[in-house]
């Protein structure tokens, strides 16, 4: 199965979100991720959405960032209008995890998990060690039964 991970950076070529998330990845031999570093530019990303939404090739569409100021909500945002159902558990749980490690700020933290055209749809934003934590005790752990939920 093959999942598109669409990394927004401010910086290219560096990448240490997507280097996280393909080092979690690896535990899963199945899953081949096809991987793009971009810069932040939401256009950009509406169009890449579309495109690896319609692809038949793809199971899932990932996307990760930490860019500063107002971007990482807007870009929750851009990828919500995308999905076609939520996964309404996911935030709560996102919160839940990331309070011992970020605090209070973890009521702020943006992400979304859910579906579209039978395909899972995530955006995980914030800093690395956010992200590991989200990864590593809720969707990775989560991500065989993910996938079938949003191929159903």
């Amino acid at each position: 199965m093959k999942i598109a991970l669409l990394s927004f950076v401010p910086d290219p070529p560096t990448d240490p979100l997507g280097d996280l998330v393909a080092q979690r990845f690896q535990a899963h031999s199945e899953v081949q991720l096809v991987r793009e570093v971009l810069r932040p530019d939401l256009a950009r990303l509406k169009g890449l959405l579309l495109a690896a939404l319609t692809d038949p090739r793809f199971e899932g569409v990932m996307v990760v960032a930490d860019l500063p100021g107002m971007y990482n909500e807007q870009l929750v945002s851009l990828v919500e209008s995308s999905l076609q159902q939520h996964l309404p558990a996911w935030q709560p749980l996102a919160a839940q995890l990331l309070w011992p490690h970020i605090g209070s700020q973890a009521l702020w933290n943006h992400g979304c998990l859910g579906r579209s055209q039978r395909r899972l749809l995530c955006a995980l934003t914030g800093q690395p060690a956010s992200l590991e934590a989200v990864l590593d005790g809720l969707f990775m752990p989560q991500l065989d039964r993910l996938l079938e939920w949003a191929q159903r």
